[in-house]
């Protein structure tokens, strides 16, 4: 089956991972009732991107600030080459990136989060 047979939209953003608070999704369930039947389209809580050898670094970022202005309230984009992960979030405030040693948080979305990199990373 084509994905516009299934009704999917052109040029969907769809990320790595994605988490939404579980009363929104539960709203979202209770709202659409045949939500197993088409495009899921409700807006994560949070949007993770994996990012692969041979992505570009503009198109990364134009992938961030898609999302962002769609409106994903974190972007986690996890680089396992180089061992790092960016934290963007929207309204302009700055992304933070995080290295070996450095605890990634959820912030306020996922507010009691928190994961070493050196555990995200296997490292011992």
């Amino acid at each position: 089956m084509l994905l516009s047979e299934a009704g999917w939209v052109k040029g969907a953003r769809i990320p790595d991972l994605m988490v939404y608070e579980a009363v929104r999704l539960k709203a979202y369930y209770e709202s659409t009732p045949d939500w197993e039947d088409k495009p899921f389209a409700l807006v994560p809580d949070l949007a993770i991107g994996i990012v692969s050898p041979n992505d570009k670094y503009s198109d990364i970022d134009a992938r961030v600030e898609r999302y962002l202005q769609d409106g994903v309230r974190l972007v986690w984009i996890v680089d396992p080459q180089r061992r790092k992960v960016v934290a963007h979030r929207p309204g302009g405030a700055p992304s933070v990136s995080l290295i070996l040693g450095d605890t990634l948080t959820g912030a306020e979305v996922i507010a009691e989060f928190m994961l070493p990199l050196a555990e995200l990373f296997a490292i011992p």
